[in-house]
């Protein structure tokens, strides 16, 4: 209602103002013509009778005061019309439209849907609406991404503490015996716990913005060798010539480590092939297996926390899903990008970019 009550009060004011200036130059021209036409008829010599001058005076005088009535009855009229009409267009075109936005607005933070019935205009509100309601579907999205994080953390920590506690519950009542093998496989289920919490708590430093980073001019080549880790399979293909790029090379490793990681479990047969080649302004690191591959429509998916191509994996055939992620965020916090793509071979190439420390 204030809304209203302040676009009526303007545009009242600003009508008023503009009639009353207009009625006053009027009202002054009207009475000055009077004057002219009375100074000279009294100017005049008289032919028979002053009267007979008087009159037409008088005539004027008269005529002058009923205009000025008449456009006084016609100027406020208009104003009210005037105001009439604005108020209902502002009503219709401002105030409502923004009213829907204050309840959509309202619905949102109950966690409804954002803006749709102001989305067609092309005028300032309609780019509210539409910025109101791409920030409602990222918010919906934002919640479903979060409340499925929650259910895979939860399953992905609940099967290594099952399989602790019936080892642990086994030994207590004699059932197993505390051999090497037993101890050992309790050590892996820990260290999986380990390493699981720690990639969450990355996570959640690379979503805050947090994440330790010590970016410097540096030569990728010995830490692409270094995640090779010696591995046969692995085909390293990086020129001697590799100019330095400005990342931090921990960093580095650990990115390459995920990725090949992953297409070693994905791609159990075959070989992988560690490639980085020099652009202008960047080095692009790429890792190519000849697996199974994805979906194509699945290539941002990838990278999706605790995603696999194949849900009916678990953890011991797929990872958990967490080390793309984490690649991703790595590639993208030194300023480079990350993607996938089915190649010729019907397998999956991962590759990313690192920028130059000294573009050419």
């Amino acid at each position: 209602m204030s809304l209203r009550l302040t676009v009526l009060a303007g545009v009242a004011v600003v009508w008023l103002l503009s009639f009353a200036t207009l009625g006053f130059l009027t009202t002054q021209l009207t009475t000055t013509h009077a004057r002219v036409l009375m100074f000279q008829k009294e100017g005049e010599p008289p032919v028979v009778h002053t009267d007979v001058v008087r009159e037409p005076v008088m005539a004027e005088a008269a005529f002058a005061a009923a205009f000025n009535r008449r456009f006084v009855i016609v100027l406020v009229c208009v104003a009210a019309l005037t105001l009439i009409a604005a108020l209902v267009l502002t009503d219709c075109s401002v105030v409502r439209p923004i009213e829907a936005l204050r309840r959509a607005t309202e619905t949102m933070e109950r966690g409804g849907a954002g803006p749709r019935a102001t989305l067609a205009r092309r005028d300032e509100i309609g780019a509210l609406a539409r910025s109101l309601h791409a920030l409602s579907e990222r918010l919906k999205t934002s919640e479903e991404r979060r409340k499925s994080m929650i259910a895979d953390v939860s399953h992905e920590l609940r099967t290594p503490l099952t399989n602790l506690r019936g080892a642990i519950e086994s030994l207590q009542d004699g059932v197993a015996a505390a051999t090497p093998e037993e101890l050992s496989a309790l050590y892996d289920d820990v260290m999986l716990l380990d390493r699981l919490i720690a990639d969450l708590h990355q996570l959640s430093l690379g979503d805050a913005g947090m994440l330790d980073l010590a970016c410097a001019p540096s030569d990728i080549a010995p830490e692409l060798r270094a995640a090779a880790n010696g591995s046969t399979r692995i085909i390293l293909d990086v020129p001697a010539d590799l100019p330095q790029v400005r990342c931090d090379p921990v960093r580095v490793r650990q990115v390459v480590g995920n990725v090949v990681g992953n297409a070693l479990q994905y791609a159990p047969d075959g070989p992988i092939i560690l490639r980085a080649r020099a652009g202008a302004a960047s080095v692009t690191v790429s890792i190519e297996d000849r697996g199974p591959g994805f979906p194509p429509d699945q290539a941002e998916t990838l990278f999706e926390r605790f995603y696999r191509v194949d849900g009916s994996r678990t953890r011991d055939t797929g990872g958990s899903g967490i080390g793309l992620a984490i690649a991703k965020q790595l590639v993208e916090a030194q300023g480079g990008r990350i993607a996938a793509r089915v190649n010729e071979y019907g397998g999956a190439t991962l590759s990313f970019t690192l920028p130059l420390a000294s573009p050419v």
